[in-house]
């Protein structure tokens, strides 16, 4: 499985190593190396079937569906800090985004989500959310590089990073009032 992570700050993207992603805990225990650690609110979409040099044009064919995420990087080491186990999380609650981007009708979903790290709260509108255009542009932009394969994880980072230290407890509420929490040990 290949996680894909486009930060907030800028358009391009990193491969981030499967041992990343953690899914049966929700506690990270900050190496002693470590000194700062941010947290970033994601929207994370999924992919259905495997894609290689995909247009932006036929791109919404291979994804359908979306959650959040979190992801935590130390930025006080290199580049190579993205790729600290256990630093990705996701609900395993995903949502068809056809739902989120629709503006009106029954399917239509009111989305908003919250984002608490340590002592600040950010909330993110669904005008904020990424844009099905900016999804498929992501999609061709990688898959120029790489093939994406069924399973496959794309976290868009929604908002600058987060400082957090430890004791500090990061909550993210999900398009319908799932949570995830994560605490720093």
């Amino acid at each position: 499985m290949k996680i894909l992570l486009v930060p907030f700050s800028d358009g391009e993207f990193i491969f981030k190593t499967d041992n990343t992603l953690i899914k049966s805990s929700r506690e990270y225990f900050q190496p002693d190396f470590v000194k700062t650690l941010d947290a970033a609110p994601a929207l994370v979409v999924r992919i259905d079937k495997s894609a290689k040099y995909v247009s932006a044009k036929f791109a919404k064919r291979y994804y359908s569906g979306i959650t959040t995420g979190i992801n935590l990087c130390p930025n006080d080491l290199v580049q190579s800090a993205y790729y600290l186990d256990n630093t990705t999380f996701f609900t395993d609650k995903f949502i068809n985004v056809n739902n989120i981007h629709s503006n009106s009708g029954a399917d239509a979903i009111s989305v908003s989500i919250r984002f608490d790290a340590g002592d600040k709260s950010i909330l993110i509108d669904k005008k904020e959310l990424p844009s099905g255009d900016r999804i498929n542009q992501i999609i061709e932009n990688s898959t120029k590089f790489a093939t994406l394969k069924c399973g496959d994880l794309i976290f868009i980072e929604l908002s600058a990073p987060i400082p957090v230290v430890k004791g500090d407890s990061v909550n993210m509420g999900h398009f319908t009032s799932a949570e995830l929490e994560v605490f720093i040990r």
